[in-house]
């Protein structure tokens, strides 16, 4: 069952790197289209009864860790996920991953301001909650919000059967004490 999971995640991989291809070439022989930032994947388009993930907004004082829970709601039932945060590193420093939440199997995989979630189960999971806690260090002179900006690819999200599952992307932010 492992197997075919990994299979299910890399089939969604190259599909987002299919997406994102076909996305720059659009956008080069067509040039910009309405909406969308050159280059860049396409993501879901938010409507009602989709499943939502989230980062939720967090409160944090300058030296300290902070824990930052990436939530789910309305979900249909998904097996792989691949979800991409951007943060600011003058700010933040990523510290790790804490899986006390629907994620069992999540690996990250950090780059400065970029960090890559990818999640594999064995069977679709339908649990709404916390998915995974995602750990940072705010560093010192830091003050005000610092956002966290949360991206899903289009097929990002996929099911046991391979389908991808549609999913709307919400960010949120760290307000920073002094």
């Amino acid at each position: 069952m492992k197997k075919k999971a990994i299979l299910i995640v890399a089939i969604c991989v190259a599909a987002l790197a299919a997406v994102t291809a076909l996305t720059v070439l659009t956008v080069h022989l067509f040039g910009k289209s309405a909406g969308k930032t050159p280059g860049s994947p396409e993501t879901s388009t938010p409507s009602a009864g989709n499943m939502v993930i989230t980062v939720e907004n967090v409160t944090a004082q300058v030296g300290k860790n902070v824990r930052i829970p990436l939530t789910v709601s309305g979900n249909p039932g998904f097996m792989g996920a691949v979800l991409e945060l951007t943060y600011d590193s003058d700010v933040l420093q990523y510290v790790g991953l804490e899986q006390s939440g629907i994620f069992t199997d999540c690996d990250a995989s950090d780059e400065q301001g970029k960090l890559t979630l990818v999640d594999l189960e064995n069977k679709d999971v339908t649990e709404n909650g916390t998915l995974v806690y995602v750990n940072f260090k705010v560093k010192a002179g830091s003050s005000g919000t610092s956002a966290i900006n949360l991206n899903i690819a289009k097929t990002g999200i996929c099911n046991y059967e391979e389908q991808p599952v549609d999913c709307q992307a919400k960010s949120g932010a760290v307000t920073i004490q002094p």
